[in-house]
């Protein structure tokens, strides 16, 4: 029997054991969704909340339009897209959260740039602090007149 052939058939059956293990205890269930609440997001092996580098939105808008934020920033390789952005209103504080997803397989090693528009809605007058989850990048203020 050639050495690889041996090799690979001991790998199979470590395999086989794990899987047998894994059977009996499956591990502690994992929680949290990727759309609502950033602080329930729980990063996987898959899903992560990625780093904002740069937050623009306008200083000023009118009462009843929307606000347009665009995001950017870079994900850690090639491998890696935009899964999901959201904003979340809370008091005077605009949160945004960008979820990035990475593909199986292997992935080239360089920096990829993404870049988005998040358009929030139902602001009320007053003075907004726009900020990341990650408080990566520079807050930005906007005023409702």
């Amino acid at each position: 029997m050639s050495f690889f052939r041996r090799l690979f058939s001991k790998n199979k059956k470590k395999e086989k054991e794990k899987d047998s293990e894994n059977k009996d205890n499956p591990g502690p269930k994992k929680r949290g969704s990727l759309s609502g609440d950033p602080k329930s997001t729980e990063p996987t092996k898959d899903k992560r909340i990625v780093r904002i580098e740069k937050i623009s939105a306008p200083k000023t808008i009118p009462k009843g339009e929307t606000l347009k934020v665009q995001v950017s920033g870079h994900f850690p390789d090639l491998g890696w897209s935009l899964k999901e952005a959201f904003a979340k209103v809370e008091g005077d504080t605009i949160t945004i959260t960008i979820v990035g997803k990475r593909k199986k397989g292997m992935a080239g090693q360089a920096l990829k740039p993404y870049s988005t528009i998040i358009e929030v809605t139902g602001l009320e007058k007053g003075d907004y602090v726009i900020k990341d989850t990650r408080a990566a990048a520079r807050s930005q203020r906007v005023t409702v007149k």
